[in-house]
């Protein structure tokens, strides 16, 4: 379990202005929202590398590569599925406290908040930005016809802007209540899961290795430069598909053929960050040492 060293001020600066009670609530909710997902991804055997305790709660961190009969959809669904189903689960308490009076009285206000918080947390996670569930959900959407590289970089623009909004409005709010500087903090989370972003990219190109053959249709081939990123050429495919890859140098020359598998098998053995005249020479040299055993 990895523990956030912002969780520590969170806790403090909800203590000091008085919402403790209320950050508890809404961590509660979080993890039942995570619990979820959780849940989910258990019932396809996705295994789960571990939990994280930050600022926004609760956190769970699936581990690489995602089963390929895993429905992505349904993953991100839960957690604000959960957030609504406890959301009228309040409001249901409220409405029969309403009814009876009395003692239920007393609950009225508890209900009433739970239901509140509940709707606010499903509303929020289901904006079209990333790392939110919506922002996931939008992605696969776009990287049907845009690739996961064009529609992960289309998100992570407009996911900064939010950010950056959201953390100018909590330091405009403070000075009405100190606990508004929680946006800030919650900017800075939300703008750091962006940034760490290209990882659950991986998770959705991965994934759609496994499928059916005669769902994913005839492979294709695309041309690009020796000297290009692999992992951009993975990038820019349009989900389903699968392509080959014809190597050009800048003046055209042709330098070899790259196929899919080379190029999944050469990003996780040498890394991220290899080109591709690197994945093609360590390939060459592979070939070499096999014909000269």
């Amino acid at each position: 379990m990895k523990i956030s060293p912002w969780l520590l001020l969170t806790v403090a600066l909800a203590w000091k202005s008085g919402w403790l009670s209320w950050y508890c609530a809404g961590f509660l909710c979080i993890a039942l929202h995570e619990l979820a997902h959780g849940m989910v991804a258990r019932m396809w055997n996705a295994p789960i590398e571990g939990v994280r305790l930050g600022p926004a709660g609760l956190q769970l961190i699936l581990k690489e590569p995602l089963p390929a009969n895993l429905p992505l959809f349904a993953l991100h669904m839960a957690g604000p599925a959960c957030n609504g189903i406890l959301a009228l689960f309040c409001a249901g308490g409220f409405l029969l406290s309403v009814q009876y009076g009395g003692q239920a009285e007393l609950h009225r206000e508890l209900w009433r908040n739970g239901c509140l918080m509940n709707c606010c947390l499903a509303i929020f996670n289901l904006l079209p930005l990333y790392p939110l569930d919506g922002g996931k959900l939008l992605l696969l959407i776009l990287s049907e016809n845009w690739g996961y590289g064009r529609a992960f970089r289309i998100l992570y623009f407009f996911s900064c802007i939010f950010s950056l909004f959201l953390f100018f409005l909590g330091i405009y709010l403070v000075q009405y209540n100190s606990v508004n500087f929680f946006l800030c903090i919650l900017a800075v989370h939300c703008f750091r899961q962006a940034r760490n972003g290209r990882r659950y990219m991986i998770f959705g190109m991965e994934k759609r290795r496994g499928r059916n053959p005669d769902r994913l249709g005839f492979r294709r081939l695309s041309m690009c430069y020796e000297d290009e990123p692999a992992l951009r050429l993975l990038e820019r495919v349009p989900a389903g598909q699968q392509r080959d890859f014809s190597v050009v140098d800048r003046r055209g020359k042709l330098r070899g053929l790259l196929l899919e598998d080379e190029l999944w098998s050469g990003l996780y053995g040498q890394g991220m960050d290899i080109s591709v005249s690197q994945l093609l020479h360590s390939r060459d040299l592979n070939k070499r040492k096999v014909n000269g055993q």
